[in-house]
This record gives structure tokens, sequence and C-alpha cells, in this order.
């Protein structure tokens, strides 16, 4: 497979220097005695991107996709990885090139994951950016996780890809490669220049996120996190009862349930209102994902689909969901704990945020009814 040419040389240089606002993506067609094609992705990845690529990848076989963006939206990006993925395609990072974010999402699907020298491979979790305030999201690292699964990875990939909070970056290199799990070939680098100095400004995560001025910082990892992504409970923990124990000590009610041992549930709440939170993946050390459920037990179809819509148009925290068999609306968030855990202030500062966001739909739902 050629890798690196004259070309590859040429597309360094000219990323070194160019700042897209949204995603540039072109062909670069084969060179005589070359085997395959390039295709550039450079600069943000907005919605729109995957179909843009969709239509280039149908006119080839084979290529090379070459990669420099600081992110943006988690899901074309991950529907671009998927198309990579079923056409075999390989991905490059090059010597001086960044790939963060959602963009790291599309390197990690190439059927040969390249690092050139100096480039750089960074992840982090997604989020949600509400009035400046970046709130991680559950359902968001949960689809990533599913896409992660579709691509072949495991648990230990899952947990690298979601384990940076979003105002940093979990780079991977010599000393993160083994607690990620991830396979890539590093290239010795193409150029004797110093790595370009890379921007102030953090990778966007998901459609609704907007850039701000936290700087980016590589941390090195050994097999756990370091103390201060802990939150304010150092600790972590992955068993039910732990959980419970732990938000009791900090004056909340917290009882579990275990009517159907794999799916353990505990009855919760913040700010007087109630919730259920459901484990799954569990085992006999701790469980692998934590769900939150609440729900609106009078509303109708109708009300249902208009809200439905609604939060489908606008990025949710929380999303949605019609029970025909129950009748119900419920609504419902993820958290992936994986195998190290999390802290109960990332619970308690999630439950918080899933509580507010269902206040607003709640909202809606009455301001519906006045006006009818």
């Amino acid at each position: 497979m050629r890798v690196l040419s004259a070309a590859l040389l040429f597309f360094s240089a000219f990323f070194m220097s160019t700042a897209a606002i949204s995603a540039d993506i072109n062909v670069v067609p084969a060179d005589e005695g070359d085997d395959q094609p390039f295709i550039l992705i450079d600069g943000e990845i907005i919605a729109g991107d995957d179909e843009k690529f969709r239509k280039l990848a149908a006119e080839y076989s084979d290529a090379i996709v070459v990669l420099n963006s600081e992110g943006g939206a988690i899901y074309p990006a991950m529907d671009i990885g998927r198309t990579i993925k079923l056409r075999g395609y390989a991905t490059v990072v090059l010597d001086g090139s960044s790939c963060a974010s959602a963009c790291a999402l599309i390197w990690i699907s190439g059927s040969r994951r390249i690092i050139d020298g100096g480039g750089e491979v960074g992840f982090h979790a997604s989020y949600l950016n509400t009035d400046g305030t970046k709130i991680e999201t559950g359902v968001g690292n949960a689809l990533v996780g599913h896409y992660l699964s579709q691509l072949g990875f495991g648990e230990k990939t899952v947990v690298f890809a979601t384990l940076a909070p979003p105002e940093k970056i979990l780079w991977l290199n010599d000393k993160t490669t083994a607690m990620s799990g991830i396979e890539f070939d590093l290239l010795p680098s193409t150029s004797s220049k110093e790595r370009r100095k890379r921007s102030a400004q953090p990778p966007v995560t998901t459609s609704t996120a907007t850039k701000g001025p936290t700087s980016r910082q590589e941390y090195k990892l050994g097999t756990a996190a370091p103390e201060e992504w802990m939150g304010d409970a150092k600790q972590t923990i992955r068993k039910p009862e732990e959980f419970a124990k732990a938000l009791r000590i900090r004056g909340y009610q917290a009882t579990i349930s275990y009517d159907n041992p794999k799916l353990p549930m505990m009855s919760t709440g913040v700010g007087g209102e109630e919730i259920l939170v459901g484990f799954s993946g569990c085992t006999k050390d701790g469980c692998s994902y934590v769900q939150f459920i609440d729900y609106i037990i009078d509303a109708t179809y109708e009300e249902t689909e208009k809200i439905i819509k609604l939060a489908s148009k606008n990025e949710q925290y929380s999303h949605p969901i019609w029970l025909e068999d129950d009748n119900y609306l419920a609504f419902y968030n993820y958290i992936v704990i994986g195998s190290d855990g999390v802290t109960v202030q990332t619970l308690i500062d999630n439950m918080t945020y899933f509580v507010s966001d269902n206040q607003k739909m709640t909202d809606i739902l009455l301001d519906m009814r006045q006006k009818n």
C-alpha cells in the first residue's frame, strides 16, 4: 500500500496553512504508479459532510482518507466512519496535523490506521454546550460506544474514547496506546520541521456545541484517570449498592430493587423530582452502563409525537420515547460506566441536568395544553 509520497508532503504543508470553517472534502486522484487516490477531510465536521463523503466514496473502490480536523458533529462523523469501514479505506493523520474528537471517530474506522510522525489523534467524551456550560452527554457516549462496537472494538476502547471530560483531550501516544485497545501504525516523521502550535480552541463534539476558550492539554496516563478528573469524590464506583450508599451519604434518598437481577433499579431523585436509575451490563464486579428514566404518565400519543419531533430538531440531553404497551411518555439517558467506574459526583451532575432538561419538556407539554 502506498501511504507516503511527495503528494503527502504537499498535503501536510497545505493543512498547516489552511483553516477551514467547515470541512473541505476533496479527492486527489492517484498519480501514475500509485495504488489509491486520497480523500482529504480538512476542517470542522458538520451535518451534510457525511452525504458529501458518501458521494465521493461511491466513485472509488479503494482510497486513503487523510484527516486534519479539530472535531465537529459526532453523527455525520460516525456515518463517514461507517462508510470508510464498508469501503475498507485506510485512514492517516499527517505529520503536523491533528485529528481530535469527532475526527478521531473517523480515523479509528480505517482498515489500516496510520499516524505519520508528529501527527496527533485525540479523544474525549461527547457533550452539549448549554448556555456556555459543557455537559457531558451519556446518550452521546452510548452512541459512540455502539459505533465503536460496530467497528469491532471492545470495552477498553469505548472507555478510552469517552474517558476525558469535554474540556480535555486524551491523546493517543506511546504512553496511552496500551490502555486504548487501538492498533495503528506510527510512521517516522516525514518533516524535520517542528510540529505546528495547536490552537487554543477545544474541539467540538456535538452538532450544537460551540468553541470555548479552554486550552487543550495532554495528559500522560497509566491505567487510571488522573485524580483531577474524578470530580469532588475521587473514588470511582460501579456497583448499584455503592451508588445508593454514596447518594444517601450526601443526603439523597436512594433504594435499590432487584426484581430483575440482571437489571437492578435505583429509585432516587434531585430537586424534588423522583427518577429511576437502571443499571445494565452487570457482573459481580459491577455494571457497565447506568440509565436515567423519567415518565410523564398522562401524556397522550399526539402530545408525545409533537415532543419527540421537537426533540429531534434540537439536541436534547434526555431523549423522549413513547412506550406504546404502557401508554406513557418516558425520557431516558445513559452514562457509560466502563471498567474503571465513575464518581458519584458525575452521577449527581448528570441526574441534575437530566431532571432540568425533562422539566423543559414538561413545560412545553403544559404550554401545548394551555394553547389547546
